[in-house]
């Protein structure tokens, strides 16, 4: 179902706020307690806090956002029965590994290796904390209130903006989950745009005489336009007062944005019992998303609320204090063990078996990790840290004595309810996706940190659902971040990549067509391609189809309430919701909305080249489970996306691909610094799209090391241009999405040489600072030459493991876009893989496969079609890049070592 991933175990690294262990109380309310670990050394004096953000902060003048990575996840079993966490004393000397191990439902084990790398000896000591939480807590309004109460998500109708994609642009489900009032846990956001109007319907229960209108909500953005409310036809216009604002990019908008809510006060006058309409639209929209109101609810009532006596505060609407309501308190009757209360449960018993008896057992309320800044006399942490968490208990270790140049390892258990103290170690316990071949430290860690980035509970349309994140603390599924973190999950996990995938379309019963959050392009299609590239699953992409097309439908205007294709001439905007792409400082998306074009019509080339690409993937699927007439459709829309951008966006001065706008005169281009070609690496994304017809003049500007091609990738933005920032965040970064996007590319254009060097050096890049500085980041700065942005980020960046798994990974396939792999066999022992193809797409005569063998330098026989094709070497590593010619039906593919054949 939408919203729901189902890992099948109660243990695992679940908390946003701690690293550690996580264990789900009860999978009905989403209780859950987390155990995080902090490690220390006595002398020299350090401390490694279970903090999981590491103090990361983000500058918004020199570009820096940067974090010091205190620790990073290893060894993660894609079912969670088993990870570590290497916990760093200093960037170069000792560090601590923390391997936990589901041994039972209720039991956990954990094995700490101090590693001590001076000549001296060395005393360690270690802790753990106990947190607990309970999402399943509904605030109610107070009695009185509660039939004058019209929840925000009850609207008749809605124009523009919530209906068409659920979540809603920049929506905080952080404030949703933590403190609701009742079930109402959709709150609308609308504002930025002209045509934003949502209808209301309402029951009175009494007449009112000299009425007011309270509005719960948060105004995000500094612009403040005048709103008009009517209620049975009459209007009155006020404004919104500002709560918090945040200009530009960046996730800091959405951090923990629930302390920020307030009251507006709008008289309404008499209004009569009964069903009354409420519409609430915008005036003067400055027509993009740097002004939002989300709105979670309207309380009608005569005067001030009970018990107030002037500024009226959204405490006031509820019955009790917004706290959490489940503690943890110390067991007194048995050592090391805690007492968990939760809300209408039994009381649940926590008990840790150490190894040494504990130097201190303790319990506080509060922060737990300021807590233990206080305690060690370290400053304050940079950002509000589980401030909702509390009562804690904790334990901390005596000292660990460990000989010069040597380790030692501790143990201990973590057992709930009086589990059995020996238990059998579950023989269904899968070893960590093993990696191969170069670059295989790289592989194992960013599979590592897209597995560990996994946040529980979110509760959507059912039960409570684990959801992944691009950085362990984002409070929030970025559909563009997750759809991208599910290519990656396609080339460790299949059954996971297929969830994450899902997990994004709406169902039929809902009325908007996708979950979104963050950027809206719809990265999970791309997913589900791969995943079905990588199984051959016809049933599952049946079962994913409907899903799937309503999303996509979205985005050439066929779902209600979309306006992406401006009068179905396949020209695509987002702006009416969001920028088109995740990429916040594009220098033409940012002139542009100062000039408050894209509330007339932008039509960006982020988007539009991704769309006519995903316009191919929906053909193909379309085609493999028999819907001619879908299909038919499909092969139109990239038909009329393609003729849009070869004749509108293609700039033949620069020999570069440009953004276009609406005017009077009709559909132009944008001319940006005297260029109408985009200078930055957006312009090459038509290759991406398949459109080959300038790909000459493009790839030479792509592999110019004066303006795109750098040591480190490709920068997002031309080197020479008057907009580009080496220290910039998009506007001069680079990022391995890019590199992804360029790299597949430079695939379809028939260039696989050139497509291995843009993979192999994103690959080189990223694993040299991840050995240097433990650091895998969002992207990285070209001067200075660093690692920037979220520490052991798995989102953007996950597609680094299908750019390793093409070149490393034995018996990976990987094709262009429209050649499907309709089977796929592997013989390992005679080191022979065959396969069953079919090249839907007439595009050239030829296709590029890149197949990895189990031998380097072996020469290898292809067949095609049961004629010889010729034979090949494969390079060190197992490695072929194949030419063939394109089948009109379907292709057979054979290839074994030559001595074979003899």
């Amino acid at each position: 179902m939408t919203g729901n991933i189902t890992l099948k175990t109660t243990w695992g690294p679940f908390s946003p706020n701690y690293l550690g262990i996580s264990h789900i109380l009860n999978e009905q309310s989403g209780a859950m307690a987390d155990m995080p670990i902090y490690i220390g050394r006595k002398n020299p004096a350090t401390i490694m806090l279970p903090d999981s953000a590491f103090d990361y902060i983000q500058s918004g003048t020199d570009g820096n956002r940067r974090a010091t990575v205190n620790a990073i996840p290893e060894d993660v079993a894609t079912d969670y029965s088993a990870f570590s966490l290497r916990y760093f004393m200093d960037q170069a000397g000792d560090t601590a590994v923390a391997r936990f191990t589901v041994e039972s439902p209720e039991r956990a084990r954990c094995e700490i290796t101090f590693q001590n790398t001076s000549d001296e000896e060395r005393e360690y000591f270690y802790g753990l904390g106990i947190t607990v939480n309970d999402d399943s807590k509904k605030v109610l309004l107070k009695e009185s209130l509660r039939p004058w109460w019209l929840a925000a998500k009850n609207y008749q109708s809605i124009q523009a903006y919530q209906k068409t994609f659920a979540l809603g642009c920049r929506q905080c489900l952080t404030r949703i989950y933590l403190w609701g009032i009742e079930d109402e846990v959709l709150a609308q956001a609308f504002g930025g745009w002209a045509e934003d109007c949502v209808t209301y319907k309402t029951h009175l229960p009494d007449s009112l005489q000299d009425g007011f209108l309270y509005f719960r909500y948060i105004k995000y953005g500094d612009l403040n336009p005048a709103w008009e409310l009517r209620i049975n036809g009459k209007p009155t216009t006020f404004h919104f007062p500002q709560t918090w604002a945040i200009p530009g990019g960046g996730w800091g908008k959405n951090r923990d944005s629930y302390e920020y809510w307030r009251l507006l006060r709008v008289p309404i006058g008499c209004l009569p019992a009964g069903e009354n309409t409420l519409e609430l639209r915008c005036l003067e929209a400055p027509g993009n998303d740097m002004a939002r109101i989300w709105l979670d609810g309207m309380l009608f009532h005569e005067g001030l609320l009970p018990g107030d006596a002037g500024e009226v505060s959204p405490t006031s609407l509820v019955d009790q204090e917004l706290r959490a309501n489940a503690f943890v308190r110390k067991a007194l009757d048995v050592p090391n063990s805690f007492d968990v209360v939760l809300p209408d449960q039994a009381p649940r018993r926590v008990k840790v078996s150490m190894e040494s008896e504990p130097a201190s057992v303790e319990c506080g309320t509060g922060s737990f990790v300021a807590h233990l800044r206080d305690r060690m006399h370290l400053p304050a942490a940079r950002l509000p840290r589980d401030t909702t968490v509390c009562p804690w208990g904790a334990m901390e270790s005596a000292a660990v004595t460990v000989a010069p140049k040597s380790e030692r390892t501790i143990s201990f258990t973590i057992s709930w309810d009086g589990a059995a103290e020996e238990v059998t170690k579950r023989e269904s316990t899968p070893a960590p996706v093993h990696f191969e071949r170069p670059y295989a430290e790289l592989a194992a860690r960013m599979a590592d940190a897209l597995l560990f980035n996994v946040n529980y509970p979110l509760r959507l349309f059912g039960n409570p659902s684990p959801y992944y994140v691009p950085a362990k603390y984002f409070p929030i599924p970025y559909s563009w971040d997750g759809g991208l973190a599910a290519v990656g999950l396609a080339a460790i996990d299949p059954d996971l990549a297929l969830q994450q995938a899902t997990y994004f379309m709406a169902d039929e019963e809902h009325d908007f067509p996708m979950i979104y959050c963050g950027s809206p392009v719809p990265t999970p299609l791309y997913a589900l391609w791969d995943w079905y590239q990588s199984t051959q699953d016809l049933n599952g992409l049946a079962k994913a189809y409907k899903g799937a097309k309503r999303m996509y439908d979205f985005y050439l205007g066929r779902t209600p309430g979309s306006l992406v294709n401006h009068n179905d001439e396949g020209f695509l905007s987002t702006y009416a919701y969001n920028y088109n792409l995740g990429i916040d400082d594009h220098p033409i998306q940012r002139w542009a909305e100062d000039c408050h074009l894209t509330s007339k019509g932008l039509y960006s080339l982020i988007l539009m080249p991704q769309i006519l690409r995903l316009a191919g993937i929906m053909r193909n699927i379309a085609i493999l489970l028999g819907h001619g007439s879908d299909a038919e459709q499909f092969r139109k829309d990239a038909a009329l996306l393609a003729g849009n951008i070869e004749s509108r966006m293609w700039d033949e001065e620069s020999g570069l691909y440009g953004w276009a706008r609406r005017t009077e005169r009709g559909v132009e281009p944008v001319i940006f610094q005297g260029s109408a070609g985009d200078r930055s690496a957006c312009a090459f994304l038509p290759l991406f799209a398949g459109l080959t017809a300038h790909k000459d003049r493009l790839i030479t500007q792509m592999m110019d090391p004066d303006r795109f091609n750098t040591p480190f990738g490709i920068s997002s933005v031309d080197m020479l241009a008057p907009s580009y920032n080496p220290q910039g965040y998009w506007n001069g970064g680079i990022w391995p999405v890019l590199q992804w996007f360029l790299w597949r590319g430079l695939l379809e254009a028939g260039e696989p040489k050139l497509a291995r060097q843009v993979a192999e050096t994103i690959l080189k890049t990223w694993q040299h600072f991840l050995k240097t500085e433990h650091y895998l980041g969002e992207h990285f700065m070209i001067a200075p030459e660093q690692m920037n942005g979220a520490p052991n980020f798995g989102g953007l960046s996950a597609v680094l493991l299908p750019m390793h798994a093409a070149y490393f990974a034995p018996y990976q396939v990987t094709a262009l876009y429209d050649v499907v792999i309709l089977k796929k066999s592997v013989n390992r022992t005679d080191d022979a893989i065959s396969l069953t193809l079919s090249t839907l797409g007439p595009t050239s005569d030829t296709h590029d496969l890149l197949i990895n063998m189990g031998c380097g330098k072996t020469l290898y026989a292809v067949t095609l079609d049961g004629q010889p094709h010729g034979e090949f070497v494969s390079d060190e590593n197992g490695h072929l890049s194949l030419n063939l010619r394109r089948a009109s039906g379907l292709q057979e593919v054979a290839i074994q070592p030559a001595t074979k054949n003899s």
